[in-house]
């Protein structure tokens, strides 16, 4: 892996207070690398804030347990240093120009390939699964405690973000980081059941009503699903049902499928799009024309523009793409 610039680990050594931060409907990733470095961190004497701009997904609720997290109002500068974790660009916190007037040095460790490289310190490794990869490689080569709790994080964003060691991205440093964890003492197996085994009523009828409700373009190379808010409120769910309910993995499994393409309309009348692709199909292009970012394999943007609209622009560019791609060997 990339070994990390000097400065970046002589400023965490430094500081007393830090505050961690992700993206904006933190994923497993965003969550876990976030929490397993404050749990690291806190056990060599270190003052730490988490704060986040949008609630967590239900299903990690485990990862906060006892954990306090501060919204952007509530933060309680100052601060020695800002860590942010698993984001390409800063306006994905949610509340950037707070972290700015802090006037203190910004880190950014990621592994997207959108990057925007938008900190005085970044750490982006884009050979990494996940973030959590990543931050577990930083206690390592720092020295900092890797415990239980630390370890239990940190696989939580490394098998979510790999999905479940399923995608291309997954190299033999992602399997000799998950056995490093599970060298801790970890156990496992509580992990996989909340992430696998513990969805919802709500979340299996949103996966039911868009895997009923999903359209078929480009002769199955394809798949797009639509959930409006009167999709949602008929099923008696919010917009982040979809993430939970495994839509994007569901839908990218149609054998014939290049690219998945699922768009959500939130409560507020902001539409996202989650993007999944195999084959060696870039989507990360894509999303970042509409104003997003991620991994070749899996991105996402967002606009606040009707659903359709939204649709029809993604498919007018998707489609010549799709016509044109012959095939590659696939790298998230």
């Amino acid at each position: 892996m990339k070994s990390f610039d000097p400065l970046l680990t002589q400023t965490i050594t430094d500081a007393r207070r830090l505050l961690l931060t992700s993206h904006v409907h933190p994923d497993g990733d965003a969550a876990g690398s976030v929490i397993g470095l404050a749990r690291s961190l806190r056990q060599i004497g270190k003052m730490i804030d988490i704060a986040w701009s949008t609630s967590v997904e239900g299903r990690f609720d485990f990862l906060f347990q006892g954990e306090p997290v501060l919204t952007p109002e509530t933060i309680r500068p100052p601060y020695d240093a800002v860590i942010i974790l698993d984001i390409g660009s800063e306006d994905r916190t949610g509340f950037q120009d707070i972290i700015r007037e802090l006037g203190c040095p910004i880190i950014n460790i990621d592994h997207h390939a959108t990057n925007e490289g938008f900190c005085r310190i970044d750490h982006v490794d884009m050979t990494a699964s996940s973030t959590c990869e990543i931050v577990l490689h930083l206690i390592r080569t720092a020295g900092w405690p890797l415990d239980i709790p630390v370890a239990e994080a940190l696989y939580t964003g490394l098998v979510t973000d790999s999905r479940h060691f399923q995608n291309a991205g997954v190299t033999q440093e992602t399997f000799e980081a998950a056995a490093v964890l599970k060298s801790t003492g970890l156990n496992t197996e509580p992990i996989i059941q909340v992430l696998v085994q513990g969805r919802s009523e709500t979340d299996l009828r949103v996966l039911g009503f868009a895997l009923s409700h999903f359209e078929s373009v480009a002769d199955g190379r394809i798949a797009c699903a639509m959930l409006s808010q009167p999709d949602l409120e008929l099923l008696g769910a919010n917009h982040r049902h979809v993430w939970t309910a495994g839509v994007f993995s569901y839908l990218i499994s149609l054998a014939q499928a290049i690219v998945s393409v699922t768009l959500v309309e939130a409560e507020n009348g902001r539409v996202y799009c989650e993007f999944r692709s195999k084959n060696g199909f870039d989507v990360s292009e894509i999303a970042t024309e509409f104003g997003g970012g991620g991994h070749r394999a899996a991105s996402g943007c967002s606009q606040e523009i009707p659903i359709s609209e939204f649709r029809d622009a993604v498919l007018n560019r998707l489609l010549p793409r799709i016509e044109a791609f012959t095939g590659a060997s696939d790298r998230s």
